[in-house]
């Protein structure tokens, strides 16, 4: 499938910050980061966040240079923190905004380059193990489940399937 040659997440490092309150902020300074004030504040349900981080642009961390669109370069790899004190939990590291994954990188060996995907691409990167973790180790933080990601990265496998067939049949019938 050419969505799973697009994205290739391999387990190279799991990352756990150990000064966390350097990267503490106190301002929500994105679309997303108000949603999660407002699911913090019961205000806006964690589905309804998800949902949202769907639609919207999220920024990963790589190991590699990447255009965000075209095929990574072999071996390229998201970057995967652990899910707090459960250090063996791998969980990709999504950030809402790009001063906060620029931020991130000074402490993130080996993956200093930002790319901004639209959140889909973001969902078909987690492995079926793994879950999300967005604005890692800042106040403005969320987790996304493992059972959440998955069902969130199968509904976008299956419009992916669906856009195909529909792109293969549309060729089948210009050819006729």
């Amino acid at each position: 499938c050419r969505v799973s040659a697009i994205i290739r997440v391999t387990l190279q490092e799991i990352f756990l910050m150990e000064h966390q309150e350097e990267l503490l902020d106190d301002t929500a300074t994105s679309r997303l980061e108000r949603l999660i004030e407002d699911v913090r504040e019961r205000r806006l349900e964690p589905v309804d966040f998800v949902k949202a981080l769907v639609n919207d642009q999220v920024y990963l961390l790589l190991n590699k240079p990447w255009d965000g669109r075209s095929v990574p370069q072999e071996n390229t790899s998201m970057l995967l923190v652990s899910d707090g004190p459960n250090r063996n939990q791998a969980m990709l590291a999504v950030f809402s905004d790009e001063r906060k994954a620029k931020a991130f990188c000074d402490h993130a060996e080996g993956f200093g380059h930002v790319v901004k995907v639209p959140g889909p691409v973001a969902f078909l990167g987690v492995a079926a193990d793994q879950g999300m973790i967005v604005n890692p180790n800042f106040k403005n933080t969320f987790r996304i489940t493992i059972a959440a990601a998955a069902e969130v990265r199968g509904t976008m496998q299956q419009r992916l399937a669906q856009m195909t067939t529909q792109d293969t049949a549309g060729s089948t019938e210009t050819a006729a």
